[in-house]
């Protein structure tokens, strides 16, 4: 029974289980090794093949990338089959890493053929050097995976495992891991409000509201580092919310003490790709909490990229409420002003690429 636990059924190769035993073997008998991981394909992709081709077409896939992998790495060295789409074996600690790397990386960049179809994969390398007792503790499987998630990441074919990328990765997880809470408090998330100037009489009457986090045990956590990650994840649409709500809340306290400041918010591709963002103002406005000209919707031209006829809607529709919109950042990648005809904007805000060389620049003075 023991035995079947360390065979991976499909492929007849050692492991998960077994390639973690077969290294806390090495370290207890003082073995200084290399630990490899070769991530062959995306999961996303391999999901596409299975949705495409079938279940039994990906898993003959992967046993001529396994065929194949066998011929490539060094004679009598066992192949585990560590993950679904990922593959480890192990060589001792004078083995070139370079040269066994770039062996694989370079043959896998002809496709597999399977059953007369070739399958381009995606081959990202991880290497974690295994020098001396005191890894015995360490989580080898993460550290070697988050090793090859990075090398294919920056299309770099493998990386060696660095203690710096790996805080960074855990410092991730944990802010990641810790947002949800964050939103459910009442003194961690908080907005500062960056007020914009009227030339020429300086007056000022709206402000762009800024996202702040104060986490109990990180400390300050900059929006840059925060909103990036939670872009990657359904929390997005729950900061967007509670941006939301606080921004309705200021603006009544404002209004109740006389004054009258448009508030700018930030939103993404996610926020107008449903109904549920402006329905969600809509109902503000209709229950009399939100008046929609203290609104302003700040958004990069760029936006139009996904889903264009979702998104343009529900500008459409922010505009008839009453909302102001704002295109932000005009003059960074993307810009295009034949999207700058279709959106429904009233203010341009031009990147500070643009602006910054006015007084030496008499191209960006024309531009501008």
């Amino acid at each position: 029974v023991r035995s079947r636990n360390f065979v991976d059924q499909p492929t007849g190769l050692f492991n998960r289980l077994r390639f973690e035993e077969d290294i806390r073997q090495s370290i207890a008998s003082d073995k200084k090794c290399q630990v490899y991981s070769v991530d062959v394909i995306a999961p996303q992709s391999l999901n596409d093949v299975v949705k495409a081709l079938g279940y039994s077409y990906a898993q003959d896939l992967i046993l001529a990338i396994k065929a194949r992998l066998q011929h490539l790495i060094p004679a009598g060295t066992l192949l585990y089959k560590i993950s679904p789409t990922r593959f480890g074996f192990i060589l001792g600690e004078h083995t070139c890493i370079d040269s066994v790397c770039q062996k694989i990386i370079d043959d896998f960049k002809t496709p597999v053929e399977c059953q007369h179809i070739p399958i381009l994969m995606q081959i990202g390398m991880g290497v974690l050097p295994i020098v001396d007792a005191s890894q015995k503790d360490q989580d080898w499987l993460r550290l070697v995976v988050s090793a090859a998630d990075l090398a294919r990441d920056q299309n770099t074919g493998w990386s060696l495992y660095e203690p710096k990328l790996d805080a960074a990765q855990r410092r991730a997880f944990m802010i990641l891991s810790s947002l949800n809470e964050a939103l459910c408090s009442d003194h961690q998330l908080s907005l500062v409000y960056h007020p914009k100037i009227k030339l020429p009489d300086l007056a000022c009457d709206s402000v762009e509201a800024l996202i702040r986090w104060n986490h109990p045990t990180l400390g300050a956590i900059g929006p840059a580092e925060f909103i990036a990650l939670a872009e990657k994840t359904a929390l997005m649409q729950s900061i967007t919310f509670w941006v939301l709500d606080a921004l309705i809340q200021q603006a009544r306290a404002w209004a109740s003490e006389g004054l009258q400041i448009r508030i700018a918010m930030n939103v993404t591709v996610s926020d107008l790709q449903d109904t549920k963002f402006v329905d969600t103002i809509e109902d503000a406005i209709t229950t009399g909490r939100l008046a929609p000209h203290m609104i302003e919707l700040e958004l990069t031209e760029s936006i139009l990229m996904s889903k264009p006829a979702s998104v343009m809607h529900e500008l459409e529709r922010a505009r008839t409420l009453g909302l102001h919109i704002a295109i932000d950042d005009f003059g960074t990648g993307y810009s295009n002003w034949a999207y700058l005809r279709k959106l429904p904007a009233q203010t341009v805000k031009l990147d500070q690429s643009l602006v910054r060389t006015l007084l030496t620049s008499p191209q960006d003075r024309r531009l501008v």
